[in-house]
């Protein structure tokens, strides 16, 4: 049992995920500069490919990468928009938070599939548009973390973001929609 768990956990991708992780703390506590900000999303990448390049892929990395994208993401759009930085001249708080909303949304939907996955024995993979999602994301929020003159190609690649987000969930549903009916048969 206890084998079982260090080689669940003890793996060079799970190693570098945890450090994604430890980054986006340590970056909440000391300041958001852009080089680690860019060492955390490269990690993002590097864990994954790690991972399958190596078969080093394990259960726990299949759960924690997710978690520590959304811990890195959700906090920062949510920050970003209570400082006003997803803001037009135009616009106000209320009329903009629609932007971390939809995110949030998408999240919570798509770990929704992945519980009913996993009850019913399933692996959920990550799909192409969601991984098209997660670079736009990266893209807008490194750009509002780097500088104010980036603000409307990073409000564009935030805005694009959601749109691959929500094609990317429909992809989910198409893929996995055989889970909700096998779920509801139960």
């Amino acid at each position: 049992m206890k084998q079982e768990i260090r080689r669940e956990w003890l793996t060079l991708p799970n190693f570098i995920t945890l450090w994604r992780i430890g980054g986006t703390i340590w970056s909440w506590i000391y300041g958001w500069y852009p080089a680690i900000f860019v060492a955390i999303a490269i990690s993002d990448l590097l864990d994954g490919w790690v991972a399958r390049s190596w078969e080093m892929t394990s259960k726990v990395g299949e759960w924690l990468d997710p978690l520590a994208d959304k811990i890195l993401v959700l906090p920062l759009v949510w920050y970003f928009w209570a400082l006003g930085s997803l803001n037009t001249e135009t616009s106000s708080l209320i009329e903009t938070a629609g932007i971390p909303l939809l995110i949030t949304a998408r999240e919570i939907v798509v770990l929704m599939y992945k519980g009913v996955a996993k009850g019913m024995g399933e692996r959920i993979h990550s799909l192409f548009w969601g991984k098209v999602k997660v670079t736009f994301e990266y893209i807008a929020l490194f750009g509002f973390i780097y500088e104010e003159r980036f603000y409307v190609p990073s409000l564009a690649c935030l805005i694009a973001s959601i749109l691959f987000s929500y094609i990317s969930l429909i992809q989910y549903k198409r893929r996995y929609d055989f889970l909700t009916k096998q779920g509801a048969a139960r």
